[in-house]
């Protein structure tokens, strides 16, 4: 009785909503055959849009799922030129549908999907998850409330390839709490698994990251210039700013493993796929000017831009993420100069895929580090097979794990 009760209410509440804005006929537009169950899938792309990786990994995300049902792409809260770099021809937006908020259009769907076998799911973006402070685990918590009523309804939330942390408790706890609404919960490596499990999340599972199933739109093989290595680099462990306690480090590291004799030959060109990076980016030029042929390229590359840099070039050095994976699909050589420590995403990713004897630990000697990459660059197999491997591996994982999911 309780709980029929609980259904008309949570009905009328959803009508009352739904009634407004031309409510009516959005559902209308998405109406289907009754005899097929349909899934309805609505895409959250990234809201911060000032990193190319976050542009990259979307597109894979857009173009994996559409196969699974009709994917609306939810356009309200992301700038029009990422939207449009991310969707493909067939995908719809919200904005097209109608002009309600996705709340609103989804418990109208809800309505009309009660006595029918329609499965909808809300699909959040890939990408980076770390919070701290009261305030933001009040929004978390805030936002749960409105995925427990889509739960409640049958919705399917689904979060995919992203990595987590770190946390204060109230956070981890808010984190947690949004982890048993989820219908997949999938990170991209075992350390944010492994802080999921220690925070009791639910069901937490391995999702690779996106990036693995990306294919740049470059000749295969490139002609490649021997001539000049890439170098980018994060300003920052999180945030806007620069930080120079944080990136000087990484210059005098630099600075002593390029300056070994074998490297003198290239010229280099530093790059950034980051906003944020380009202050660091300076820098770290006039850091090397005087003793090396230095270019910056001072524009945020975007996927084609940067898919022609990486691809001619010798090898990559970075502390991105989505650089050092964006380089290898350019069949390049990567090597990441990371501190094992700081950055575990990048290191437990590595790990996890058996590429580990191509890091760079920021805090090792340069003679190691400059070992490391001499051995790569007289054997780039060396580099490229483990990762062709690990490619191979993560986008049959990744196709059986959308199965299960969508199907």
């Amino acid at each position: 009785m309780q709980r029929s009760c609980l259904a008309f209410l949570a009905c009328s509440l959803m009508l009352s909503l739904v009634k407004r804005k031309g409510g009516w006929l959005s559902i209308n537009l998405l109406r289907r055959n009754k005899n097929f169950p349909m899934n309805s899938i609505y895409f959250i792309p990234a809201s911060q849009i000032e990193n190319t990786g976050d542009l990259l990994i979307n597109k894979v995300a857009v173009q994996a799922i559409q196969k699974y049902g009709e994917l609306i792409i939810v356009d309200n809260q992301t700038d029009r030129w990422f939207i449009d770099e991310v969707k493909l021809t067939n995908d719809r937006q919200l904005s097209e549908v109608n002009q309600m908020s996705l709340n609103r259009h989804i418990l109208g769907r809800l309505i009309k999907s009660l006595f029918r076998k329609d499965r909808i799911y809300v699909v959040f973006p890939p990408g980076h998850t770390a919070r701290q402070g009261k305030d933001m685990a009040k929004i978390v918590i805030q936002r749960n409330k409105r995925l427990t009523l889509f739960k409640t309804f049958g919705v399917r939330i689904v979060r995919l390839g992203f990595s987590i942390g770190p946390f204060d408790q109230a956070n981890l706890d808010a984190e947690a709490a949004r982890s048993r609404l989820c219908y997949f919960y999938g990170l991209r490596d075992k350390g944010s698994l492994d802080t999921a499990i220690r925070g009791k999340f639910k069901n937490p599972q391995l999702f690779p990251d996106l990036a693995w199933n990306y294919e740049p739109s470059i000749a295969i093989p490139p002609i490649q210039d021997d001539s000049y290595i890439v170098l980018s680099f994060r300003s920052n462990v999180y945030g806007k700013e620069y930080d120079e306690a944080y990136f000087k480090p990484y210059v005098d590291r630099l600075k002593m493993i390029l300056t070994a004799l074998v490297f003198r030959k290239f010229r280099i060109v530093i790059s950034y796929q980051v906003k944020y990076d380009r202050e660091a980016s300076f820098i770290l030029k006039r850091a090397l000017e005087n003793d090396f042929e230095v270019q910056l390229i001072d524009k945020k590359l975007l996927l084609d831009e940067a898919a022609q840099i990486y691809s001619k070039a010798k090898f990559v050095i970075s502390n991105r993420l989505h650089v050092l994976l964006f380089a290898l699909q350019c069949h390049t050589a990567s090597f990441p100069l990371i501190d094992p420590i700081g950055n575990k995403k990048i290191y437990h990713i590595w790990e996890d895929n058996k590429m580990s004897d191509a890091i760079l630990d920021i805090n090792a000697t340069p003679e190691e580090n400059t070992a490391i990459i001499q051995k790569g660059v007289d054997d780039e197999n060396s580099i490229l097979k483990p990762f062709i491997r690990a490619c191979k591996e993560n986008r049959k994982i990744t196709e059986e794990l959308l199965e299960r999911v969508f199907r």
